[in-house]
């Protein structure tokens, strides 16, 4: 089983924390997981941000596309709905960057796109799709953000409701799951999923109404539970930050690189900190083309995604086109 769980940041100093814990966290809980993580021209964005990153991902997949401008979130979705297709991911999983994901929140949501095309958890945070409002179906739900709290709290809703589904035609956009493919049955022209003239608030509504259309079906896994700080890295108005949560003393950029600096360093990781360089001959996958092409052939003059053929994987990506934004490996 393979998974793109898709991290759209878009952060300050401040806010970067949150979008930290959220990968972190989606690597550990999310068992074959690969984070994709995509910014939207973050305000701050350190030169050592990539060593920070896989200093979270402790060897565990991590990929990196950085947008130099600005586009919106459904651009950013998109790109990593790109990738979890050219890297051959069964599952994805377009997330926002101030979620948490808990122990076990995986295996109802994969039950569940067994019966239905596209599965959300249940949340503190759901917005206007109340049905999946954790408060309503644990007793004694209380928000709170602590990593053993949230691990207790997923663990009654897996007691009480197992692989339980309820059937929807909403779901909130902050987290979405399904095949990969599945979410490419709805493309647009152009190469995009998520409506790119939609860039932020209602782009799920556009999809589910698309999805509806086309005879998918929608669900909620009852035994799941997603964190979700909400409107961290785009604030919205305050009518629609209900079930917002903040913690000023999430580990900072700076505690992550500190700790990066006095921990021991894995033998292989000065091969992997730097694009690597095969003795092999080298062949690029490009991400329009959806294929492994030989780098020196024409192919595609927008973008590539290089693969290493001693390593087997995907280990730098780089681009000129602005449309594609700016690749780099982690």
């Amino acid at each position: 089983m393979s998974i793109g769980v898709i991290i759209p940041t878009k952060c300050t100093k401040e806010t970067w924390p949150y979008a930290l814990r959220a990968i972190s966290s989606a690597l550990e809980f999310t068992p074959g997981a690969t984070a994709i993580v995509v910014d939207d021209a973050s305000e701050e964005w350190p030169e050592d941000m990539p060593d920070v990153l896989r200093s979270l991902a402790a060897e565990r997949p991590i990929v990196v596309q950085r947008y130099r401008e600005g586009g919106g979130l459904s651009r950013s979705w998109n790109a990593g709905l790109r990738l979890c297709r050219s890297l051959g991911l069964e599952y994805a999983v377009p997330a926002n960057a101030d979620v948490v994901f808990t122990p076990g929140w995986w295996k109802p949501v994969a039950e569940a796109l067994e019966q239905k095309a596209f599965v959300g958890p249940m949340t503190n945070a759901p917005g206007h799709c109340k049905a999946q409002q954790i408060a309503k179906s644990l007793e004694g739900y209380t928000m709170d953000d602590r990593e053993d709290v949230l691990a207790e709290q997923a663990e009654g809703l897996r007691r009480k409701f197992k692989e339980s589904i309820r059937n929807t035609d909403r779901l909130n956009g902050f987290l979405w799951a399904g095949k990969t493919s599945t979410f490419w049955e709805m493309a647009l022209g152009g190469g995009n999923v998520y409506n790119p003239k939609i860039p932020l608030a209602g782009n799920e509504d556009d999809l589910r109404k698309r999805a509806i259309k086309a005879g998918k079906t929608l669900g909620i896994a009852l035994g799941s539970f997603i964190f979700h700080y909400r409107s961290v890295m785009r604030p919205s108005s305050p009518r629609l930050s209900h079930g917002q949560y903040r913690n000023e003393k999430l580990p900072t950029i700076d505690a992550i690189r500190k700790g990066l600096n006095e921990a021991p360093q894995p033998a292989e990781r000065s091969e992997l900190a730097a694009p690597v360089e095969s003795k092999a001959k080298r062949t690029a996958q490009c991400v329009h083309l959806g294929k492994v092409v030989d780098r020196n052939s024409k192919g595609c003059h927008r973008c590539w995604t290089r693969e290493c053929d001693l390593l087997k994987k995907h280990v730098q990506m780089r681009t000129e086109c602005e449309t594609c934004g700016s690749y780099e490996a982690v």
